[in-house]
């Protein structure tokens, strides 16, 4: 098995069921949901609208060189989630300092459906 791996399905019931696995340090991570087959729209100022509908990203290139780029995509329907299952070892992964807040329960949980993007030449904003 390579170090991560997606499986998708469908179980029934029109719900799918989407997989992702990792392995760091010998140890497998994943993360599991049962969600809606068919995707929905969802409303402005939520949670799925935060995360999914960003067109900016930005880098740090040096201490006082920021990079700026835009992305663009169709905007995203989101599967609703009927169960998840998530087991990562946050400590080894990215620290002790983060170990805690990324163990305690998300506060939301869905799937969007995605698509291809489009990553625009970026710009250097110099501080």
């Amino acid at each position: 098995m390579p170090a991560y791996e997606t499986q998708w399905t469908k179980p029934g019931n029109n719900t799918i069921c989407i997989e992702y696995y990792w392995k760091f340090r010998n140890n497998w991570n994943y993360l599991k949901a049962i969600a809606a087959e068919e995707p929905q729209s969802f409303a402005a100022d939520t949670e799925e609208t935060f995360i999914t509908e960003h067109y900016w990203g930005y880098t740090s290139l040096s201490p006082v060189i920021t990079g700026e780029y835009q992305v663009t995509h169709p905007q995203w329907r989101i599967h609703p989630v009927h169960s998840y299952q998530i087991h990562c070892d946050a400590a080894a992964l990215y620290g002790n300092e983060f170990a805690e807040p990324l163990c305690q329960n998300p506060s939301s949980v869905f799937l969007a459906e995605g698509s291809d993007i489009s990553v625009l030449k970026g710009k250097k904003i110099f501080q």
